[in-house]
């Protein structure tokens, strides 16, 4: 390892700690950039913003039996997952059998399938208007027309959320 790569971790390791942040994360997975991110600790949210969630157990347990999720911290013995908020407290959600809108835009990415890659059935949050109520988001990978986002399991209650994950290198940067 080179001498540059040295001073650019204690760099890393100060700024860490000098932020409060919980740390550092490394994202191999293709529902979120994959790159280096800084794990901060809850703040107020912001559409957008990427975020590492426990899933409810039963959505957990089904996704781990599928081999989506590895075995983790989270209810269902499951790793928490990173996705994008997408909407947040007093937005409208209109989920068509087509695509995902909140507040009259429509997501990109946000297909709707019902199967995975390998054809099997998958649950779909239920068609219509959804205002999002107190402590409630929608999540939204963009990525991934497959991904395990609330596009299957609904809205979800902030106090799921882990952690927000802020980019300090990604792939997609070069």
């Amino acid at each position: 390892m080179t001498r540059s790569f040295w001073i650019l971790c204690v760099g890393l390791v100060g700024a860490v700690g000098a932020s409060g942040a919980l740390g550092l994360r490394w994202n191999a997975s293709s529902s979120v950039e994959p790159g280096l991110y800084l794990v901060e600790r809850a703040r107020p949210l912001e559409r957008g913003d990427l975020v590492t969630v426990c899933l409810p157990e039963p959505v957990a347990r089904w996704a781990r039996g599928r081999g989506y999720l590895r075995r983790g911290r989270c209810p269902g013995d499951s790793k928490p997952v990173g996705k994008r908020i997408a909407g947040l407290e007093g937005d409208l959600v209109e989920v068509s059998g087509h695509a995902v809108a909140v507040n009259g835009r429509r997501l990109l990415g946000s297909i709707r399938v019902d199967s995975d890659a390998r054809g099997r059935p998958v649950p779909l949050a239920p068609e219509g208007e959804f205002l999002l109520g107190a402590g409630e988001v929608w999540l939204h990978s963009g990525r991934l027309g497959r991904s395990l986002d609330s596009r299957i399991y609904g809205p979800l209650r902030e106090q799921q959320i882990q952690s927000v994950l802020v980019p300090l290198w990604t792939s997609e940067e070069d």
